[in-house]
């Protein structure tokens, strides 16, 4: 009996820590606008967290609409996410910080090459 209450109480955290990973997950999961106006999808493909164009505004990069433009997302907390990010035009791959706000209505992307820097926010739809 006494084994039986430790294999159950082992179950039991790792189901909620597995059920408490998900939620940290699904909280940047959805479609995200742009400052730009373009429209993009985070979302899960098996275990990995992509990110994907679905519209924009701007003629010339709506051939771009359908890509992937980010993989590999992965998070170590409640409100960072690391992962890479994809230039839709050159292929040319970039990591990159994503800050999720406290409400989860905002996503910060920060991205460092060299010396520079590029931020922008999304908002969620």
């Amino acid at each position: 009996m006494k084994h039986f209450k430790i294999w159950v109480l082992t179950l039991s955290v790792m189901l909620s820590s597995q059920i408490f990973a998900q939620n940290k997950t699904e909280a940047i999961l959805g479609k995200w606008l742009t400052e730009d106006y373009t429209i993009l999808e985070i979302i899960q493909i098996d275990k990995s967290i992509c990110i994907k164009q679905l519209s924009t505004n701007k003629e010339k990069n709506k051939i771009h609409n359908g890509k992937l433009i980010g993989k590999g997302l992965f998070t170590s907390n409640k409100t960072e996410y690391n992962g890479t990010v994809i230039d839709p035009s050159n292929s040319k791959e970039y990591k990159g910080l994503f800050t999720l706000s406290a409400d989860g209505k905002s996503l910060n992307l920060k991205i460092k090459w060299g010396f520079l820097n590029f931020n922008e926010t999304w908002e969620k739809l």
